[in-house]
């Protein structure tokens, strides 16, 4: 099984980071939890493994720290 390569058109249009489907699971959880009307106690454990892959800078940060980093003009 190939995995697609990561989409990134802007920050609000990419495909979803490993954290962010992470988060949205939990959320998801607590969400069901809530309403299920339980009052037993519960944990959630959500683990964030890799959030930094792939390596995605928002386009609006990225030019002006690599010119600084690398004291370059255009």
């Amino acid at each position: 099984m190939q995995k697609k390569p990561f989409r990134y058109v802007s920050d609000d249009d990419s495909d979803l980071l490993n954290d962010e489907k992470c988060a949205n699971w939990a959320i998801d959880k607590l969400n069901e939890l809530a309403v299920s009307g339980t009052s037993e106690p519960f944990l959630l454990a959500v683990g964030f493994t890799r959030p930094h892959t792939p390596l995605v800078v928002p386009k609006n940060t990225s030019t002006s720290f690599r010119l600084k980093l690398f004291n370059c003009r255009i």
